[in-house]
C-alpha cells in the first residue's frame, strides 16, 4: 500500500498560557487519520460522532486512541471504493495510535447533519482540521486535559509553520484572544 499525504498548512508558534491547559478528545484509528488528512476529491471528516453532547467550543487536540476500529475501516475502503479509488492507494499501510496525531476547532455540537460522516446521535462539527508531527500521550475518555507544558512540546518543540493555519488574532487554544 502506498502513503498519500496531501501537503497541509500546519499550526506553530502556538504556545499555552502560563499555567493553563488545552482540551484533547481520543478518537479511534482509522477515524482520527481521517480527520486531519485531506485528500484530493475526499471530503474530509468534518464531523465527530458521539452518544454524548458538548457545549464545548474551540481548539482540541486529536488523540489516536489505542484501540483500531475495523468495522470502520472497512466501512471507508468501502466508500473510497464507491467513489472511485483505491483505498490502497491513499489510504496507510499503518496508522499510529497511543498519542496526539492532529489538531481541529470543534464550532458547533448537532443532532442533524447533512455531512457524510455524521451517523449520530450527536455530532461536534469540526473545522480546521491538520495532522501534526506524532507525539505519544496516554489518552482518556471524554474531553482530556493537556498541560502546557505538553502542548509547548507538541507544538512549539516540533517546528511547526502557523502562518496558514491560524489568521493572527483568531484562533486561541482557549478560544478567541491569543495562544
Amino acid at each position: 500500500m502506498v502513503y498519500v499525504n496531501q501537503q497541509s498548512p500546519k499550526p506553530s508558534g502556538l504556545r499555552a498560557r502560563r499555567g493553563r491547559v488545552m482540551k484533547a478528545i481520543s478518537l479511534m484509528q482509522p477515524w482520527a487519520w481521517m480527520m486531519t488528512h485531506g485528500l484530493p476529491g475526499i471530503p474530509m471528516k468534518d464531523i465527530e460522532n458521539r452518544k454524548w453532547q458538548t457545549s464545548f467550543r474551540g481548539t482540541c487536540l486529536v488523540h489516536a486512541s489505542k484501540t483500531f476500529d475495523k468495522d470502520g475501516l472497512e466501512f471507508i475502503e468501502d466508500t473510497l471504493e464507491d467513489m472511485g479509488y483505491d483505498p490502497e492507494l491513499v489510504l496507510p499501510q499503518k496508522y499510529e495510535m497511543g498519542g496526539v496525531v492532529g489538531i481541529f476547532t470543534i464550532t458547533d455540537c448537532v443532532r442533524h447533519s447533512k455531512s457524510p460522516w455524521f451517523f449520530g446521535p450527536y455530532g461536534f462539527v469540526v473545522e480546521k482540521q491538520y495532522p501534526l508531527p506524532f507525539y505519544p500521550l496516554r489518552g482518556q475518555l471524554n474531553f482530556f486535559e493537556v498541560s502546557q507544558e505538553i502542548c509547548n512540546q507538541i507544538i512549539l518543540d516540533r517546528s511547526i509553520s502557523t502562518s496558514e493555519y491560524v489568521p493572527k488574532g483568531q484562533l486561541t487554544m482557549f478560544g478567541k484572544g491569543g495562544w
